[in-house]
């Protein structure tokens, strides 16, 4: 008891021993999970080309996505179990192409454990 009020004094309590509730932060690479399922429910198909997705990623997180290229989403979405893939697709001008992009059933229902952060917690 002596320590927690030396503590108090000093004012370096924080976290749960102030009572403090909050949930452990998701990583980056979690957050992207959740910005990819957000990007295929506001577009009108069920896959895009990877180069199309960083562009959205970027407009709709530019603090986060800014300067991301393709090889970039495809590596972090690597470390999740996610492959990027040739999709053989007629894009918005009509004209078929295959490049590497991600269908949104390819994006794992769940979040795997390992993106919650434990370090971030306090």
């Amino acid at each position: 008891m002596r320590a927690r009020a030396a503590r108090e004094a000093a004012g370096t309590l924080s976290g749960h021993a102030l009572g403090q509730d909050f949930e452990q932060p998701l990583t980056p690479a979690a957050s992207l999970l959740d910005d990819l399922r957000v990007i295929f429910a506001t577009i009108e198909q069920d896959w895009s080309w990877s180069e199309d997705l960083v562009g959205r990623l970027a407009a709709f997180k530019p603090e986060l996505y800014a300067g991301w290229d393709a090889d970039t989403l495809a590596r972090t979405l690597s470390g999740l179990g996610v492959t990027t893939g040739q999709l053989n697709r007629t894009g918005p001008d009509g004209r078929r192409a295959n490049r590497r992009g991600v269908t949104a059933a390819d994006l794992p229902v769940a979040l795997p454990p390992a993106t919650r952060s434990s370090a971030d917690s306090g």
